[in-house]
């Protein structure tokens, strides 16, 4: 197979951004991740990331015939938050990836030559999602599109900074024509593709409790935050085994619940997504809230496996130091944005305040706080402050045990 073309800005030239000592190590890097696993390949986009100043860097391998990415590593200063929001919300509003898809592979596309301000201000992935988390300035290439699979090289600036220029671009395609080699050389040495657990590392990372539940109850994965939480209350976690606390005592709430979640109508999405709010008593009396949603495959490039899951996120009010606009977002159905907008109004911010702090006008932050009355029946701020710090108060408790 012949290596693409990999052109930069048409009449752009390339120019040693990097000094040959430097540009020569990240030679060597590329095809040491070749042959060294996961660990080099973040090894080598973690430099990367921070030889050009990115906020994020990203390679991504999507596979046609699997229908889930295959391959993924992220570098940059992203937060875990930024990437799952992404993963679960905003991937498809992403208007840069269609361009790419399109694209000759090698061709790169910078996303401030095809969409201006205005229409910045009006785009959901923007407004809502990117420039509030610290993003701005997309630039990314189609490295790979073949039957296998299509492979996508993308890198983001942050708010404040310029968007790559064209040495900077120059400069990246030298990279990706060795990259493009590297990936091959990875391919072939993959005799079968393993499945790589993506979302599962992600929900590693965060600090809420998180399980995901199959159709029949049984617990397919817990973080890290949700096995602390269930060692503290003397419920031990079994993969492939009944989630504790619904399958002792009241196996038929969860499995309606599910039913709800994972039936043939159930919905994943920005808005409308289908959500269900329970109420728990463990044993040591304390308050449990448990948010139950679903993931659909199709919504989340099939990055927890191929069948539908109940995603449930467990919160303790009594111990929880701050509001979590993740926590918030699940339990009142609002979008990650709008989540965040709703915790800072809580903590006492006004809208013009709200509006500096994430980057955003004054228009769009005052929108939202429409939606998120809206969306919670609050009547006015005040209110909505104490239904965020009542939390505990939604959903219906878990009925007793049968006798």
């Amino acid at each position: 197979m012949a290596t693409p073309a990999l052109t930069t800005v048409e009449g752009a030239t390339i120019q040693p951004m990097l000094s040959d000592r430097q540009y020569d190590r990240f030679v060597a890097l590329t095809y040491q991740s070749a042959h060294g696993g996961q660990d080099r390949w973040q090894a080598w986009i973690d430099e990367l990331a921070r030889a050009f100043d990115l906020w994020s860097a990203h390679l991504v391998a999507f596979g046609h015939h699997s229908q889930q990415v295959e391959f993924f590593v992220l570098g940059g200063r992203i937060s875990t938050e930024a990437h799952v929001d992404y993963m679960r919300f905003y991937r498809s509003a992403n208007p840069q990836l269609p361009l790419v898809m399109a694209a000759e592979p090698g061709r790169w596309i910078r996303c401030h030559e095809h969409f201006d301000d205005a229409y910045v201000e009006s785009s959901p992935f923007y407004r809502d999602y990117l420039i509030p988390h610290g993003g701005r300035y997309l630039a990314s290439t189609k490295l790979i599109d073949d039957a296998r699979s299509f492979v996508h090289f993308g890198t983001v600036r942050g708010v404040g900074q310029p968007p790559l220029d064209d040495e900077e671009i120059a400069c990246l395609a030298r990279i990706c024509r060795h990259l493009w080699h590297a990936f091959m050389i990875h391919r072939g040495l993959v005799s079968r593709p393993s499945e790589i657990r993506l979302g599962v590392e992600l929900l590693d990372r965060l600090a809420q409790p998180v399980a995901l539940v199959g159709r029949e109850r049984e617990l397919r994965y817990a973080n890290p935050a949700c096995e602390r939480l269930f060692a503290e209350l003397g419920e031990p976690l079994a993969v492939d085994g009944p989630l504790p606390l619904f399958a002792p005592g009241e196996p038929a709430l969860l499995g309606t619940v599910l039913a709800e979640l994972l039936g043939p109508r159930s919905v994943a999405g920005v808005t409308g997504r289908a959500r269900r709010v329970l109420r728990l008593a463990p044993a040591d009396g304390q308050p449990l809230v448990a948010i139950c949603s679903v993931l659909e495959p199709a919504a989340v490039m099939s990055a927890f496996g191929g069948d539908p899951l109940a995603l449930l996120m467990f919160h303790r009010p009594g111990r929880a130091r701050h509001i979590d606009p993740v926590v918030v977002a699940e339990a009142f159905g609002l979008t990650p944005a709008e989540a965040r907008v709703a915790v800072l109004l809580a903590n006492g911010l006004n809208a013009e305040q709200i509006a500096a702090q994430r980057n955003a006008s004054l228009l769009t932050v005052r929108t939202q706080i429409r939606s998120i009355l809206a969306k919670t029946g609050a009547r006015r701020q005040p209110e909505l402050v104490r239904m965020l710090v009542d939390m505990p108060e939604l959903g219906e408790p878990a009925r007793p045990a049968p006798g």
